[in-house]
Formats: C-alpha cells, sequence, structure tokens
C-alpha cells in the first residue's frame, strides 16, 4: 500500500513538474511571440510616418507645381492681351518695310528710316543685343497725321522710344529713335504654340 501511495505520489509530482514545464514554454513561447509582434507593430508604425511624410512632400510639389502653373497661365495670358495681333520683327528688313508701309498709311513722308547705332555710353548701359533702333523722320501736312503714324504702330507692334527726351514732333515733322525687340524663331514657334500670336 505504502508503495502504490510513494508511486501515486511520484507519478502526481511528474505530471506537476511535466506541466510547470509546459506552462513555462507557452510563457516564453507567448513572450517571444508579443516580442515578434512589437517589433511588427514598429515597423508598420515607421512604414506610414514615412508613407505620410513622402504623401505630404508630394502635396507640398503639388501645391508648388500648381502655383507655378496657375503663374505661367497668367503670364500665357498678359502675353496674349500684349502680342495678339502685334507685329513681331526676325529680320531689320522686315522693321524698315513695316515703317515704310505705315508712314504709306498715314498719309507722311518718311525722310529717313535708318538703323542707328547706340553710342558707346549706351552700349555699356544696355547690352540687349535683340534690340533694334531705327531712327524715323517723318514730314506730315498736319500733325494729326502725324499721331495717326504713333497710334497705328502702338496698336500694331510692339516698341519703346529710344530717348523720349530728345523726340521731336511739330506740326509737320516728327523725328524719334523707336526700339523694336527682335525675337529669334525658335520664341517664335513657342509664341505660337502658347497661341499668343
Amino acid at each position: 500500500m505504502l508503495i502504490k501511495v510513494g508511486s501515486f505520489a511520484l507519478e502526481t509530482s511528474r505530471g506537476i513538474l511535466a506541466a510547470f514545464f509546459f506552462s513555462l514554454f507557452l510563457l516564453m513561447a507567448g513572450g517571444a511571440a508579443l516580442g515578434w509582434l512589437w517589433h511588427q507593430t514598429s515597423l508598420a508604425k515607421e512604414e506610414v510616418e514615412r508613407k505620410e511624410q513622402e504623401l505630404s512632400s508630394l502635396k507640398s510639389d503639388l501645391a508648388t507645381t500648381e502655383e507655378k502653373l496657375e503663374r505661367a497661365k497668367r503670364t500665357v495670358s498678359t502675353l496674349q492681351k500684349l502680342l495678339k495681333g502685334k507685329n513681331l520683327f526676325q529680320k531689320e528688313s522686315e522693321v524698315y518695310n513695316y515703317l515704310l508701309e505705315l508712314a504709306k498709311q498715314s498719309g507722311v513722308e518718311p525722310l529717313l528710316i535708318q538703323k542707328e547705332e547706340p553710342s558707346s555710353k549706351k552700349k555699356k548701359k544696355k547690352k540687349n543685343s535683340g534690340d533694334l533702333n531705327v531712327k524715323v523722320v517723318l514730314k506730315s501736312p498736319n500733325k494729326e497725321r502725324l499721331y495717326l503714324f504713333l497710334i497705328k504702330m502702338k496698336r500694331t507692334t510692339v516698341f519703346s522710344i529710344a530717348a523720349p527726351e530728345e523726340m521731336v514732333l511739330h506740326d509737320t515733322l516728327l523725328k524719334a529713335t523707336f526700339t523694336f525687340p527682335m525675337i529669334k524663331s525658335n520664341e517664335l514657334e513657342k509664341l505660337k504654340r502658347l497661341k499668343v500670336l
């Protein structure tokens, strides 16, 4: 009887010990699984944060692009208003022919239409080789026709007066130097593609 009790106690002890080690194993396995899960969660969180940063950067880039596009649209719109229907020139001969035709339409007599080379002082101040200075002297029966010439020129081309203080406008005479921006063929094509001209 004593042997049976001892044998039962031994079996019970072994069962308890086995249960203990099994529980310990489960605990360790659970801890490892929990650690792995925590690590994966941290990685996922970092990935989400990285994606959010990328998204924020993309939104910022998109906003910048939209702003640039809006500025470009405003620039094109301004160019359309300024240049639509205007004569732009690529060659000097085109400018001279334009001025001669305009003088004829306005009923004035061109006494002088020639290229004016800028002085050394003006060259230092302005180095834009894309500009053409043309000295113009016109004779007219009355001042109204001279004004008509200037109004037509303002409506049909882009120009500036090189030296306003030197401009002479009498009842029958106009003497001035006009500056015309000369445009390159590739620039002209760009303006046409933008439907500015």
